[in-house]
């Protein structure tokens, strides 16, 4: 009986022992202060390994950068024949067949062959790994300029329309079927383009504080459908979505491919 209590007494000693040792010394105890730019670290003066673990996880994401490009070219390109087809007949119908879109059809053919060349290269990779970031830069570069230029430009012919004699005048009955026509068309545009793809890049590209916030609630739809297409329809390519430059809450994130770099 004796030695049992004995041993108790010894393993409790020991027991408190450590307790003390660990409540003195431990590193989990110890505060942490995170380095700053401005002060070396363990990483100096001889550069830390890069391990092959770390390096392969980069070209796994040209996988997925090649889908979320994909997604923006298919966008881009599904908008274009939309308007074409659809959008610009009703508005010269409605205009008497004036040739009001004439600028913009240039503007289209000044981007649509690089832009499918863009595409056709990233669809002939034999291999995501062969995704080669110059020519990527190289491609986009060849029709950056008039790409953009069509954007402002269009915004503008649209905008003018309403100055045309012809258009129907507002707060009348035609002028309500105009705005319905162009309403109608635009929710279609995205909707039809891609429900699991270019609809999720579309709202993750959406900068809801953009012009203080004014396109906050834009484009109109109640909130559980917004929600639902961002993050349950968003999941099925939701590995593309790191590219974005918004959150599923249409703030403005740091860019994926520059999270990395020193700056």
């Amino acid at each position: 009986m004796f030695g049992q209590r004995f041993l108790l007494f010894i393993v409790a000693q020991a027991l408190f022992a450590g307790i003390a040792i660990f409540l003195a010394h431990s590193p989990y105890l110890n505060m942490s202060v995170s380095p700053t730019g401005s002060k070396p670290w363990a990483d100096g003066p001889m550069k830390l390994v890069t391990t092959p673990q770390y390096e392969t996880k980069k070209d796994a994401d040209k996988a997925d950068f090649i889908g979320y490009s994909q997604t923006w070219f298919k966008f881009v390109k599904s908008h274009h024949d939309d308007e074409e087809e659809n959008l610009f007949p009703k508005v010269q119908e409605l205009l008497g067949n004036e040739p009001v879109w004439d600028e913009t059809h240039h503007e289209h053919e000044s981007f649509l062959a690089p832009l499918a060349e863009f595409n056709t290269y990233l669809s002939n990779l034999a291999s995501p790994t062969d995704l080669d970031s110059a020519q990527v830069i190289k491609l986009l570069d060849s029709f950056k300029e008039p790409f953009e230029n069509h954007f402002h430009s269009e915004i503008s012919t649209i905008a003018a329309l309403s100055n045309h004699p012809k258009a129907p005048k507002e707060n009348t009955p035609e002028g309500a079927a105009a705005g319905l026509t162009f309403k109608t068309w635009g929710k279609k545009t995205v909707t039809k383009a891609g429900v699991l793809d270019v609809v999720p890049f579309f709202l993750l590209n959406l900068d809801r504080t953009a012009e203080e916030g004014m396109w906050a609630n834009w484009p109109p739809m109640p909130a559980p459908i917004s929600w639902g297409l961002t993050n349950i329809a968003g999941s099925w390519y939701g590995k593309y979505w790191k590219f974005s430059s918004c959150d599923s809450q249409g703030k403005p994130q740091e860019l994926y491919a520059l999270r990395d770099l020193k700056q």
